[in-house]
């Protein structure tokens, strides 16, 4: 078991202070966790009278907090709102005995919120109990809270959609009021544990769903966003549960810290040393889901170092290429257990079931997440370099099994997430060639199913699900000569021809892949249709020698006019002839069904406009 020799999971390091209290009249004492230390408490700057049950009376005045567990609206800490002022003893007894009271009142509405609050759909009707009832809601509510709006903000498809709902939460005061409110608890559990070395209310997966629909939300990208002080303040209390956190809990804060702007590299090291331990345990490994394994290792990929300057930041040499194999390792083990088919009688039963077992997106996320941090090296390592050939010969299954259904227009596969969808088909191409085991037979499968979706797309008058840059991965592909393109790229033409501002947000490179795309393709139709000009020249050259010699000219000019039907004109076999290895041909037109001259609208496109620099 790998273990680190200068870093605990119950690091507190950059422990925020505490924030500032308040008279009833108004005015506040502003403390840090300095003053507080030197100080005490509140009460010590006042003389201090010892009550009955031992609490200090200072001046006549005794200061306690609400059991309740307050939080203010500009969320400070629980201690803001939770002072009472007290003038006699009585009094102190019956603001205990109304304590005890209040206690058991707020733990009896605490589950009736939360079903109030799981009953909700929409961010308004959560919104308007948040501002209601901030500050009474506990720990679990407050982060259930957020990680209901975390769910409506996921399942919104439309992207327009998407950024208007983000915009309007943004610009909400009740959502501001549940991040203080979060953050008040965050600070006083911090408090709890430097005190009494434990804290209540809050536990593993509470804390993993917090972090998990901060990021989800997109509140908590940039270090001065409310949202990142409230994930800041958590990590602490995150390291101090890591062993008691859930495989998927691991796997899914490891995914949210890696999607930050600037990531907590330290809290993240920490999760991947708990997740190597448990991946290389025969009891733990079989916790871990296919879709773990894919977020945990894609987060690591996502970081774009070296393992060895990971290790730097974990401490612990090794530990970046342990957790790989440790992936490698439960992930093969699952991939042995499919058994999926692609036979007409049992396809989509055999598909539906191992998409719930091993996704597609899992399937080549891995390959995609190993082949990006160790690139060629994959070949080098047995392990990794079989659990690329079990990857390869599951997608071959797949890839049938998609091109079958596309072909019955079966409703699975017509779905974005049915079979191999775009970005499948792209991260496989990019994962095999990246690690040097791209070939033929995978390539031509991709590309079939690739035609087959931009074909569905063209034809129901949409515009492809293919982004730009998925796009461009299969067109780079084209390049290499491994397998024949030809069929995606007619189709590509067609889908650019039918949905012509497709291309317009496409950056210079990514046009600059699409002309050399189309070039090949252009260099391919002229030279397809000098064999088929060959071919019936020789044809007629073989009817020649049983016309006469009068009937010579007229077969002449019969061979002319074929030339013509191809769009070939006179010279142009010579200049493919005298083109020199390494230079591309690029013709002057190019038919494209109605869609123009696809080649010189793509070389327009890349010239300067007037008067630009």
């Amino acid at each position: 078991m790998l273990q680190s020799s200068n870093k605990t999971p119950s690091s507190l390091d950059g422990i925020l202070s505490v924030n500032s209290v308040k008279w009833e009249n108004g005015s506040s004492f502003g403390g840090s966790q300095d003053s507080l230390d030197s100080h005490g408490d509140v009460s010590d700057l006042l003389p201090p009278v010892l009550t009955p049950n031992g609490l200090k009376l200072d001046g006549g005045l005794h200061f306690r907090q609400m059991s309740s567990g307050s939080i203010s609206d500009n969320g400070h800490s629980a201690i803001e709102e939770g002072l009472v002022i007290c003038t006699t003893e009585s009094e102190i007894l019956t603001t205990q005995s109304d304590q005890s009271s209040s206690a058991q009142s707020n733990a009896s509405l605490q589950p009736k919120l939360l079903r109030k609050i799981n009953s909700y759909h929409s961010k308004e009707d959560l919104l308007r109990l948040v501002s209601s009832y901030h500050s009474v809601l506990d720990e679990i509510n407050l982060v259930t809270c957020v990680y209901r709006l975390a769910r409506m903000y996921s399942s919104i498809r439309n992207p327009a959609a998407r950024n208007r709902w983000s915009m309007e939460l943004r610009n909400e005061s009740s959502f501001l009021q549940l991040l203080g409110a979060i953050q008040g608890h965050m600070l006083n559990a911090q408090l709890q544990l430097i005190e009494k070395g434990s804290f209540k209310g809050l536990d593993a997966q509470c804390l993993s769903n917090l972090i998990w629909a901060m990021v989800k939300l997109d509140v908590s990208s940039e270090p001065c966003s409310p949202g990142y002080e409230v994930v800041q303040n958590a990590s602490p209390l995150v390291m101090y549960f890591l062993s008691n956190s859930s495989s998927q809990g691991l796997a899914n804060l490891l995914w949210a810290y890696s999607k930050m702007t600037v990531p907590l590299m330290d809290v993240m090291m920490m999760i991947v040393a708990e997740m190597a331990n448990r991946l290389h345990s025969v009891e733990s490994m079989t916790q871990f889901d296919a879709q773990a394994l894919s977020n945990s290792i894609w987060a690591l990929a996502h970081m774009r170092s070296k393992p060895a300057e990971l290790d730097t930041i974990a401490g612990i040499p090794g530990l970046t290429i342990h957790f790989m194999f440790g992936i490698t390792e439960c992930a093969s083990n699952m991939l042995n257990g499919l058994r999926t088919r692609s036979d007409l009688t049992h396809m989509q039963a055999s598909m539906q079931q191992a998409e719930k077992r091993f996704s597609c997106q899992a399937l080549v996320n891995i390959c995609w997440s190993l082949s990006s941090m160790l690139g060629a090296d994959c070949v080098q390592l047995p392990n990794i370099n079989s659990l690329f050939m079990s990857i390869r010969a599951e997608a071959m299954v797949r890839l049938r099994a998609t091109s079958t259904a596309l072909q019955l227009k079966q409703a699975w596969a017509l779905r974005a997430q049915g079979g191999f969808n775009e970005q499948a088909l792209s991260n496989i191409v990019y994962a095999f060639d990246r690690a040097t085991l791209l070939d033929r037979d995978l390539l031509q499968a991709v590309y079939a199913v690739a035609s087959m979706r931009l074909e569905a797309s063209t034809q129901a008058g949409l515009r492809p699900a293919f982004k730009s840059q998925e796009l461009c991965t299969l067109l780079r592909a084209a390049q290499t000569n491994i397998a024949q393109p030809w069929e995606f790229l007619n189709k590509l033409c067609d889908a650019i021809a039918a949905n012509p501002h497709m291309i317009d947000s496409w950056s210079a490179a990514e046009r600059g892949e699409l002309q050399r795309a189309v070039a090949l393709l252009d260099v391919y139709r002229t030279t397809l249709a000098l064999q088929q000009l060959k071919l019936a020249q020789q044809l007629q050259l073989q009817q020649q020698q049983l016309y006469s010699p009068a009937n010579a000219l007229a077969a002449q000019l019969s061979s002319l006019s074929l030339a013509g039907h191809f769009g070939l004109q006179p010279g142009l076999p010579q200049l493919l002839g005298q083109q020199q290895p390494g230079h591309m041909l690029y013709p002057s037109t190019l038919n494209l069904g109605g869609g123009g001259d696809l080649l010189q609208h793509l070389q327009m496109m890349s010239m300067p406009r007037p008067g630009a620099f």
